[in-house]
């Protein structure tokens, strides 16, 4: 069995997975609808299993505010952040060109038919608000951990599902990481 799993999870590993099905291992509280973001591979946001077209700035934008949820970010600091050299010439710039990518944020997931994320500025902070279900694929990897964890100190055996699930995120985290690093190379 240990071998058949060993087996599984290297070819997994190798050559990826069919989408994962329902089955009687699906982990509590996961239902696939609402907002997915995906961080391991390619970035990726779907709504309801439709895909969010967005803009490059924009993708980094909801990432690092989905990423900090719920804290809100204050205006200043994204700006800072997505366009440094900006706000130093012309801060109003900066501003601006952070407005229109929240701006392109809010058409991408409407255009999905998304209208319950929020993106709102407060006092110079932008909240992002969720009321809908929302799912990223780093809660859900360290979520499969925890369990894998608990299920092994209480003995009891880990469904294999699991195991194929982890060892096909870890596949896309570090083809992730080896793209970065061919990119940085050349």
């Amino acid at each position: 069995m240990r071998e058949n799993l060993e087996l599984a999870l290297l070819q997994a590993f190798e050559n990826g997975l069919p989408p994962k099905s329902a089955d009687e291992h699906a982990i509590p509280g996961d239902s696939g609808q609402g907002l997915q973001i995906n961080f391991l591979g390619a970035f990726s946001v779907s709504w309801q299993g439709r895909k969010v077209n967005l803009t490059h700035q924009a993708r980094h934008v909801l990432a690092y505010l989905a990423y900090h949820f719920p804290r809100s970010k204050d205006k200043e600091k994204l700006a800072a952040i997505f366009w440094p050299e900006k706000l130093e010439q012309n801060p109003k710039s900066a501003q601006h060109s952070l407005n229109v990518e929240i701006s392109n944020i809010r058409k991408a997931l409407c255009a999905v038919g998304c209208d319950e994320l929020t993106i709102q500025l407060r006092e110079k902070q932008y909240d992002l608000t969720l009321p809908c279900q929302f799912e990223m694929d780093t809660k859900r990897l360290w979520k499969l951990n925890c369990l894998i964890q608990q299920n092994q100190r209480d003995k009891k055996e880990v469904p294999e599902p699991w195991w194929l699930e982890v060892a096909e995120m870890s596949r896309k985290l570090f083809m992730r990481i080896y793209r970065d690093w061919e990119t940085d190379r050349k």
